[in-house]
């Protein structure tokens, strides 16, 4: 693998249920943005895609969501919350962007804009994680 280095983060929000994280790959001498999501939202996308097991880019058909949501549920029956990772290459002015003087960097001061930025995903896995509910949660729920 080669070295990449963090240049931007986009922080999750309710509203895009993701996050993303803008690298520079040294070995591509490009930048790439990692994106982590709700299944349910990043699934809404038209024109994403998936990576197959043979690790070719294919449009995410009908038999790919399919996979994914049956995935999501074997996850979930055993108590795992799921997010979708992905990545997206093709990325415009952030594909040369090197920080707060670049030019593009106005992208990235608006919320607003993050919604394009990670439209149009290459899905490439799906992970089940442990996510305890906080200890007040007890209380709240003993008050109901």
């Amino acid at each position: 693998m080669s070295k990449q280095d963090v240049l931007a983060t986009m922080a999750f929000s309710r509203d895009r249920k993701r996050m993303s994280v803008l690298c520079t790959d040294y070995a591509d001498d490009s930048n790439i943005l990692y994106i982590k999501g709700a299944p349910d939202y990043m699934l809404t996308d038209k024109n994403c895609k998936y990576l197959d097991a043979d690790g070719e880019e294919k449009d995410l058909d009908d038999h790919a969501k399919k996979a994914i949501k049956t995935k999501q549920k074997e996850f979930a029956r055993k108590g795992l919350r799921t997010l979708l990772m992905a990545y997206k290459k093709d990325i415009g002015d952030l594909s040369s962007y090197t920080g707060e003087k670049h030019p593009a960097h106005k992208i990235l001061t608006n919320v607003e804009n993050y919604t394009e930025v990670e439209a149009n995903p290459v899905i490439c896995g799906i992970v089940g994680i442990l996510d305890p509910a906080r200890p007040e949660v007890a209380n709240s729920i003993k008050m109901c």
